[in-house]
């Protein structure tokens, strides 16, 4: 018993020291692996929800005829994020998992309407073309 004391600093064995009260290194990393598993499931749903709704009805609603088309996803995201910073519950991080992830799929819609639109297009041939003569050879034959 008194080497078990010396090798792991005090009394008892290195089982009683894992089973103790204590968070373990073994504990923390459990926890840790839980808040992640938390984390992803949390904006997996919230994903999820979110691309439901786009299918069918659009992430951009109207309201009111008066009014611009109001982002859903991003409503989502300010509201549960300014929630988590107001809120005395407990939920708090979880609000913030949900915002997290509605605000970001926000920002990915916005930057792929951004990018595709910036992109130019090349124009080939349509079917209609296909065996017909160019329009603009045939415009320098007239020259």
């Amino acid at each position: 018993m008194a080497s078990n004391m010396v090798r792991y600093g005090g009394g008892g064995s290195w089982i009683d020291k894992f089973r103790s009260n204590r968070p373990s290194g073994l504990a923390r990393s459990g926890d840790r692996m839980t808040h992640t598993a938390v984390q992803v499931g949390e904006g997996a749903v919230v994903a999820a929800a979110l691309g439901a709704l786009n299918v069918k009805k659009g992430l951009d609603v109207t309201v009111s005829a008066t009014l611009p088309k109001v982002p859903v996803d991003l409503s989502i995201g300010m509201v549960a994020l300014v929630a988590s910073m107001v809120t005395d519950i407990d939920m708090s991080h979880h609000l913030r998992n949900v915002g997290t992830a509605a605000a970001t799929i926000y920002a990915f819609r916005k930057t792929q309407e951004v990018m595709g639109a910036a992109h130019s297009t090349v124009h080939g041939e349509s079917d209609a073309m296909v065996g017909a003569e160019d329009p603009v050879v045939a415009a320098a034959r007239l020259l």
